[in-house]
């Protein structure tokens, strides 16, 4: 069993089942939940225009089992990045985003966590990769990537993708 620890949530529209904004206190980033619906409210917000990761979940036609579909990306400016898959990528009902509230995540960094994230789903075989290849792992320094895995796990304990 891991340590305990808080998670901070914020519902900016009153809505539990809408847009959720979560962090805890000894990381430094901020995840983001919303719905595919609330994507053109949303798409403004500060931290959208900042360099992270997302997840675009949900049913892609044609898929016969119950297996989700699952596209993981990065960006520099994950808006621009979520906005094209919003009108080229129907399947996705949810979307979950990543980015740093304080050191900002520069290319290496979003590059490995996706690299990562994308090792987990594949090696896990419990979705449909929307994802046409599965990027190299980036070279990072040692204490880059000890960071950037630090990232990663606290960035999995509040949202277990």
């Amino acid at each position: 069993m891991g340590e305990p620890f808080t998670i901070q949530l914020f519902v900016p529209d009153g809505d539990p089942e809408g847009v959720k904004i979560v962090g805890h206190l000894n990381w430094t980033g901020v995840g983001i939940a919303f719905p595919r619906s609330a994507w053109s409210q949303l798409s403004t917000r500060r931290e959208f225009g900042r360099s992270g990761v997302y997840v675009l979940t949900g049913t892609a036609e044609g898929t016969s089992d119950d297996l989700p579909t699952v596209y993981v990306g990065q960006g520099e400016e994950i808006a621009n990045r979520i906005a094209s898959h919003f009108v080229a990528k129907d399947f996705w009902d949810w979307g979950y985003a990543f980015v740093s509230n304080s050191n900002p995540l520069n290319r290496a960094h979003t590059t490995w966590l996706e690299h990562a994230l994308l090792q987990r789903a594949d090696k896990a075989k419990r979705c449909h990769l929307d994802n046409g290849n599965l990027p190299r792992e980036p070279v990072l320094s040692e204490s880059e990537k000890a960071d950037t895995e630090a990232f990663l796990r606290e960035m999995l304990r509040i949202f277990p993708l």
